[in-house]
């Protein structure tokens, strides 16, 4: 199953992390779950360094596209609290694989690969077809 998923990354302050969390948690993230054709939502923060990702995932990239007003104040709102400026990417996403759900609080390692618009998904191909077979 694609996915559609649009990310905003803010270089935030180390110092305004924890803000940025309890207004993510306690507001942004009930409001963006309840918007229509939403799927799924990600916080990543990085006390350490200030950084925090947050990706939306939709079933379309009309859906995606049809939340940008709605989800606009709440970036905004993320961006003063987190001192940053958000940098905004869209993502195409051709396999998703969760073992198990989340629990509050969880740890992640993420690992993503980045390639110049135009390369050949031909290396991520093995990877794929081996998360979609496990995904079964």
């Amino acid at each position: 199953m694609t996915v559609f998923a649009r990310t905003a990354t803010f270089q935030g302050r180390p110092d305004t992390i924890d803000a940025g969390v309890s207004y993510l948690r306690d507001d942004a993230v009930p409001t963006i779950l309840a918007m229509p054709r939403c799927i799924g939502l990600s916080v990543l923060a990085d006390r350490r360094t200030g950084l925090c990702v947050i990706t939306t995932a939709w079933p379309t990239r009309e859906a995606m596209h049809g939340s940008v007003v709605a989800i606009r104040p709440i970036r905004e709102r993320t961006a003063k609290i987190l001192v940053a400026v958000a940098e905004l990417e869209e993502w195409e996403v051709p396999a998703v694989h969760r073992k198990e759900g989340a629990a509050k609080a969880t740890c992640v390692r993420v690992t993503y690969m980045r390639a110049p618009s135009g390369t050949s998904a031909a290396p991520c191909a093995p990877m794929l077809r081996q998360l979609s077979t496990s995904a079964s």
